[in-house]
């Protein structure tokens, strides 16, 4: 502003207090500027005022034809950058809290501090000098030295970045990058502006004057003696290349030699070709088409079997046949390239090809051959090609940007330079390099990573000067953009951020389908585009995106049956991947895993075959398979979802003669009719990926055992039978099977395919609401009770399909009920169940003076929404007492409660009466649920201090003691096929000791079924296959846990069923056990003499498990195992010594 131009004039002209009006100005922007910086609070006051005592002392320094914000900013982010330097080990700090997220904005947003970590200083800074505070692009170019369209440049590249990070899937880029802008400019408040304090410190600086050189050299001196000295300086240096002969007479021969072209020096001898900036394709001719290629592929005897494709989308596909490769476009047909003519030839080995994802050049070279074949860069338009390099692929290292926009290449034999290909100018930029490289990255803004052995270099196309990184691990990827490092350490992914020298892991989630997480350990990974593809040791797969860090991972751990990771291609967008799983194809997306049959092909390898889209695979099939012709084929592409087969291309116009293998035939094939087999075969179950619905069939139809018509009928299902069914529905057709024939929920036998069309569909929050007013209504498999709440899915003339309106994950919860059993009247109905509304509080007693009901406001307080409740019958000064469905009992006010689609508390209809129209004052009303399968409801209560518990089922009665228990019972079914349901009380016990009591009812009385370690009211302990998983502790060699399994015997008890080796849960995460002594033997098994391998001190081991006697076994980190024997528990056999001093890292 020039009213800062004038006052930096006053203050240089002696007039210091005019300096106090800058400090009002600039401090609070100044503070804020330093705290985004991530600049500690405590520290950011201090720093600023010693930048504006900078600013004092230097300000003749300042040139008035900037804008004084410029120079000011300038001046700080040098003072910051100092600072920064001082105190190397300086971390961002969290930035405060009013800076965090407003209001509207979820507990899950990153701070500002962790958004902009990431970034470069200087990205940083310029995002938030032009965002917050105002600065234009030229200016903030001037700031940090660059142009206004590099500086443009690198702001686009760091939003870019950082919106990758912030966007969800439910907004587009362009909101993620606004939604950010907003957070970088919000504004940080500034309490106070020590003015006083700045000024007095300027006021020191007053009297000191710059050095005679600084003074004359400074901007305003500068002007003033400009017209004078440079005038004078050109006229003594045009005397001195006139008269002085040492001087003019090598100048003016230096000058000469510039249009002498024969004195031109030599360049320096590289292996690769310097075709200067612009490059050049030589252009091809003699290249076949049509019939004529046809024929010349018949004549040539190739193998008919062999062609590939290396690159198809839905305009063209390129494929290859020996050194032959030709482009299919439509209905044209001809020949791209032979590799031959250019002297590579395919009997000197396999080709390697590398096509742009922009599909229209490849890289080809033949590694191993000899020196001058060459790696070539193809326009595969019309087959003109440039030769990169005169070293094959094995001595050259080249890249893809992700777009296809940019190819980088350099040689890994030797140090030379580092070439980056604008494939869209075609122009070539050569980078100086003093390293071999190893590993080559490059990026869609011309940004280059190279891997050279030890370190890490960054360059890009606007800045050739490396910045260089040690490094410890060897990197699978170099973002030069965002200056990351990825790599894999112990089987996990690392990021390392260069800017602040911080390593994260990239972890695979439990909710990527990752089965918990158990075993997470990378064992083997590849690049493949913009992805990491990686295999774990559980046998599951994933990807990572190396742009958003996004892991997703592929439930494979039954269909991957090779140790490492296998051949394998992802698509554009990285949501699926195809294997070659040992010669046949495995497709796999996070929400399933297919392993589709490509007709006409037996012998078909997937790396033949190339995507086209998301969806579809492209491949070739000889017209003629009786007796193959390699210029006579056709271009297939199949639908890996439906299975659906198209020809998109035919190089002859003939009839194909294909095998028996139908291609139009579905992925899998179905068994014959008529087949003898009584147990039918269920196909493409792994494409039911959705969630499971119980509902009814509207009208008697055949059900098949695959999702299609052409597959076979494997019976008939009857109108109005109810059936669970997988709400993703395949080619029209829905996995399902009947909840009469069904033994638990998670039971998948005896199910079939039928048509979506024959289902009825509904949407239960949008059901009317009714009330039961039969004392006893029997649905599929559980009986409803008078004042039960229902929801309505149809209603008939006579009879309605209806379910419970209470949040139930069991089957058979539905069913077809007369219509004289429930009413829709909800104003005069008796109701013993409704809802609660969400923020209301319970109190121990009828009383607003009471203490609240923890456990029921604790629960409404996680759930967060409307609850469910049962009415005791209880109704006292206002208060109604209400029952949660775990047992958990409280007073709330009649106002919270409501019937959904009826009225409030207070004006239904019964709420404070029984059935028989008595109220139950004495005790609480329970659960109702048939335990022991007689068809009638058994009332469950259960009541506890912590220490003591009462459980009663009708008249009988079961006590007991403990410590720490809790306040709900579970219910669980250990053997779904038997009669009875199991009561879990759980225990905390002191410290970790937890347990769980089991009880079952058999029609007259409460039986103790035996006390288990661990919370076993769970599903993860129950799974419904008749046996207890138990959480138990072993004290062998350390604390540590394993599961201890219980099955039931005949008298319905629980009894251990032992092992011979229990297993440490979470070793494979756990810290492995460093050896302390000089070195110990472990054997091959236990007893064995014979041993398996000797650890030596301070190498490390893993603790695996034990058979909670006498013996313990461990494993090494390349995978080799060995047994040791511990006595007393914690003493090492053959050493004499307790365990804590032969191994650190044990658990007390």
């Amino acid at each position: 502003m020039n009213n800062d131009r004038l006052l930096a004039e006053k203050v240089l002209r002696g007039e210091t207090q005019a300096f106090g009006e800058l400090i009002t100005s600039y401090y609070p922007g100044l503070y804020g500027f330093l705290i985004k910086m991530g600049v500690p609070d405590s520290r950011a006051g201090d720093l600023a005022q010693s930048i504006f005592v900078d600013i004092f002392r230097n300000l003749y320094r300042y040139n008035d034809r900037w804008a004084f914000s410029t120079w000011f900013y300038r001046m700080a982010y040098d003072r910051f950058r100092k600072d920064k330097q001082k105190q190397p080990r300086m971390r961002h700090p969290r930035i405060p809290e009013y800076l965090i997220r407003h209001d509207d904005e979820s507990e899950e947003e990153k701070s500002l501090g962790v958004l902009l970590d990431p970034l470069h200083d200087e990205d940083r800074a310029m995002l938030i000098l032009h965002y917050d505070h105002g600065l234009t692009l030229r200016e903030i170019g001037r700031v940090f030295g660059l142009s206004g369209s590099s500086a443009r440049m690198r702001m686009d590249r760091a939003l870019g970045f950082l919106a990758g990070n912030v966007q969800t899937s439910e907004d587009r880029f362009s909101e993620a990058v606004e939604r950010l802008i907003g957070r970088i400019s919000r504004k940080v408040p500034c309490e106070t502006v020590p003015e006083e304090a700045i000024m007095d410190m300027a006021e020191k600086e007053a009297g000191r004057k710059p050095g005679f050189i600084a003074y004359v050299t400074s901007p305003v001196m500068l002007r003033k003696i400009w017209p004078i000295a440079v005038p004078a300086f050109l006229g003594v240096l045009l005397l001195a290349l006139l008269v002085v002969q040492d001087v003019s007479k090598p100048f003016w021969g230096s000058v000469m030699t510039i249009f002498d072209k024969d004195n031109r020096p030599a360049l320096a001898d590289t292996p690769f070709e310097n075709t200067g900036t612009p490059i050049s394709f030589t252009s091809v001719t003699g290249l076949l088409s049509g019939d004529e290629l046809v024929a010349r592929l018949n004549e040539t005897g190739m193998d008919a079997t062999s062609w590939e494709v290396l690159h198809a989308n839905q305009e063209q596909f390129i494929i290859r046949i020996g050194h032959i490769i030709v482009s299919c476009r439509n209905d044209e047909f001809r020949q791209l390239i032979d590799l031959e003519s250019i002297g590579l030839s395919v009997g000197q080995g396999e080709p390697e090809f590398s096509v742009a994802p922009t599909g229209a050049f490849m890289v080809v070279g033949i590694p191993g051959t000899e020196a001058g074949a060459g790696t070539y860069l193809f326009n595969l338009s019309d087959g003109s090609y440039y030769r990169l390099s005169e070293m094959g692929p094995d001595q050259v290292v080249y890249a893809w940007s992700p777009l296809g926009n940019y190819l980088a290449y350099a040689g890994s034999t030797g140090a030379g330079p580092v070439f980056l290909l604008d494939m869209q100018a075609l122009q070539l930029m050569k980078i100086e390099s003093a390293v071999a490289a190893a590993k080559l990255f490059v990026t869609n803004n011309g940004g280059i990573g190279v891997f050279s052995g030890d370190q890490a270099m960054f360059a890009s196309a606007d800045d050739a000067a490396w910045k260089t990184q040690l490094v410890q691990h060897e990197p699978f990827y170099i973002n030069p953009d965002s200056g990351t490092i990825w790599y894999v350490l112990n089987g996990v992914i690392m990021k390392h951020v260069t800017a602040n020298d911080q390593d994260t892991a990239i972890v695979p989630d439990s909710g990527a389908g990752n089965g918990g997480s158990q075993d997470a350990y990378i064992t083997d990974y590849r690049l493949s585009g913009n992805y990491l593809v990686f295999k774990m040791r559980n046998g599951n797969s994933g990807t990572l995106n190396l742009r958003t860090g996004k892991i997703s991972v592929f439930n494979t751990s039954r269909e991957l049956r090779q140790e490492l990771l296998p051949w394998c291609r992802t698509t554009a967008s990285g949501a699926r991947v195809m294997f070659d799983n040992e010669g046949s194809f495995l497709i796999v997306s996070e929400s399933s895993v297919t392993a589709p049959r490509i007709p006409g092909y037996s012998e078909l390898k997937p790396y033949q075959t190339n995507w086209v889209d998301e969806e579809n695979i492209a491949y070739v099939r000889m017209i003629d398979e009786t007796d193959p012709k390699a210029g006579e084929f056709s271009i297939y592409t199949i639908n890996v979802l439906t299975g659906a087969v198209t020809e998109v291309f035919r190089s002859v116009d003939r009839e194909p003669v294909l095998n028996n293998d139908d291609p139009a035939a579905p992925n899998n094939a179905s068994p014959a009719p008529g087949t003898q087999d009584t147990t039918v075969k269920i196909y493409e179950t792994e494409k039911a990926t959705g969630s499971r619905v119980e509902s009814f069939v509207i009208k008697t139809c055949k059900v098949k055992n695959g999702p299609g018509d052409n597959y076979t009928d494997i019976g008939e299902i009857r109108q109005n039978e109810i059936i669970i069914y997988n709400s993703r529905v395949v080619n029209g057709w829905c996995l399902a099977q009947k909840v009469s024939g069904m033994i638990n929920y998670y039971d998948t036998r005896n199910a079939f395919w039928i048509k979506a069309e024959n289902i009825y569909s509904y949407n239960r929050s949008n059901l009317p609401v009714g009330v039961i007013t039969a004392d006893k209504v029997k649905l599929s498999r559980i009986t409803l009770s008078k004042g039960n709440l229902i929801r309505i899915i149809v209603r008939g003339d006579q009879k309605s399909y209806v379910i419970p309106d209470t949040i139930d994950t069991n089957f058979g919860i539905t069913g077809w009920i007369s219509n004289d059993s429930f009413t829709q009247d909800l104003g005069s109905a008796y109701y013993n169940q409704a809802y609660l509304r969400k923020g209301s509080t319970a109190y121990s007693m009828p009383d607003f003076g009471s203490e609240p009901a923890t456990d029921f406001n604790n629960f409404m307080s996680s759930i967060g929404t409307d609850v469910f409740v049962t009415l005791t019958g209880k109704a006292e000064n206002g208060f109604l007492h209400v029952r949660l469905p775990s047992g958990t009992a409280g007073w709330v006010r009649e106002q919270d409660i409501y019937l959904p689609g009826g009225s409030g508390g207070g004006s239904g209809g019964g709420y404070g009466e029984s059935p028989g129209g008595n109220a139950d004052t004495s005790e609480p009303a329970g659960l109702y649920l048939d335990l022991n399968g007689d068809g009638n409801e058994d009332r469950i209560r259960f009541t506890t201090d912590g220490r003591r518990y009462t459980l009663t089922v009708n008249q009988s009665k079961a006590e007991g003691q403990g410590s720490g228990i809790q306040s709900e019972f579970r219910l669980v079914d250990i053997n779904p096929s038997d009669a009875f349901y199991e009561i879990v009380i759980e225990e905390h016990g002191s410290g970790s000791d937890y347990s769980s009591t089991f009880f079952y009812y058999d029609g007259q009385r409460l039986v103790n079924m035996g006390k288990v370690p661990g919370l076993c009211g769970n599903t993860d302990a129950v799974k419904g296959d008749g046996i207890v998983r138990a959480r138990a502790r072993s004290s062998i060699l350390e604390t540590w846990y394993y599961t201890r399994e219980y099955r039931l015997n005949t008298q319905h008890k629980l009894v251990e069923s032992p092992s011979a080796f229990y297993e440490k849960i979470g070793y494979r995460n756990a810290s492995p056990l460093r050896l302390k002594i000089e070195s110990l033997p472990f054997l091959l098994s236990p007893g064995s003499n014979e041993v398996s391998f000797v650890l030596n001190r301070n190498e490390t081991v893993r603790f695996v498990g034990s058979d909670n006697q006498r013996w313990c076994l461990f494993q090494t980190n390349d995978g080799r195992f060995g047994w040791l024997e511990v006595y007393d528990s914690r003493y090492i056999g053959g050493t004499g010594l307790h365990a804590s001093d032969v191994f650190d890292g044990l658990s007390d």
